[in-house]
């Protein structure tokens, strides 16, 4: 597929990220000063900073991270994408927290429907699927992030606008959004967390049975697409 280019910030959860970078350094046993020393672009109260998941991210400093940081390729199966929740992320619903949540929160949709259309896109592009359709543990996973009912969100994706092309047309929107799959891909964060697709399983290099292939570390959504071949 045609992949645009990322203009928005990657679809990251930056705590997240910062914990596979203090674990990829650990794997070469370096401090933050050896490592800002031996990189020399960035300084060591920098790369605290994103280990810390406090830094505003964007597509060109996360190829520098992997760069720095020698994240390995990793092999990325279309059947293996779930939906996970991150609780440590959430914020509450009141008019200030959702103002601080619109600066500082990773990915802020606090529109329960908004957020649904988001998971099934990026559902839809990681896996291959083309259907709108939601099973009860999506329904209680993307509910739960957003504080609404399964059984109202069910609701809300039932009326109002065409879900086929209002998902679609969010699938084209987000293909250009930078993404680390194996630190799990954003979809967004609700008041009652961060929602994510993550890969089953964390193996770095090895494929399983032959399934999958194996991707870079970081890249475009769309370059994760399931129809995409490595």
């Amino acid at each position: 597929m045609n992949v645009p280019e990322p203009l928005e910030p990657p679809l990251v959860l930056r705590a997240r990220l910062g914990a596979a970078l203090v674990a990829a350094r650990g794997a070469q046993g370096l401090s933050i000063s050896q490592l800002s020393a031996l990189d020399g672009r960035w300084t060591a109260a920098e790369l605290r900073c994103i280990e810390r998941g406090e830094f505003r991210l964007s597509a060109p400093v996360l190829d520098e991270l992997a760069t720095i940081y020698q994240l390995a390729p990793r092999w990325i199966c279309s059947d293996d994408w779930r939906g996970v929740l991150d609780r440590s992320s959430s914020y509450g619903t009141d008019g200030y927290a959702r103002l601080a949540a619109a600066v500082t929160a990773d990915e802020p949709i606090p529109d329960a429907r908004d957020l649904a259309e988001r998971y099934l896109s990026i559902r839809n592009l990681l896996t291959g699927r083309t259907d709108t359709d939601l099973v009860a543990p999506e329904l209680g996973l993307v509910g739960e992030a957003a504080g609404t009912a399964p059984t109202k969100l069910a609701g809300l994706l039932a009326g109002g606008r065409a879900l086929d092309a209002a998902v679609r047309a969010e699938s084209l929107r987000v293909a250009g959004r930078a993404v680390v799959p194996h630190c799990g891909v954003l979809v967004g964060s609700g008041p009652g967390g961060a929602v994510l697709m993550t890969q089953r399983s964390a193996a770095p290099q090895v494929g399983r049975g032959g399934r999958g292939s194996r991707r870079a570390p970081v890249g475009p959504l769309g370059a994760f697409a399931a129809t995409v071949s490595a």
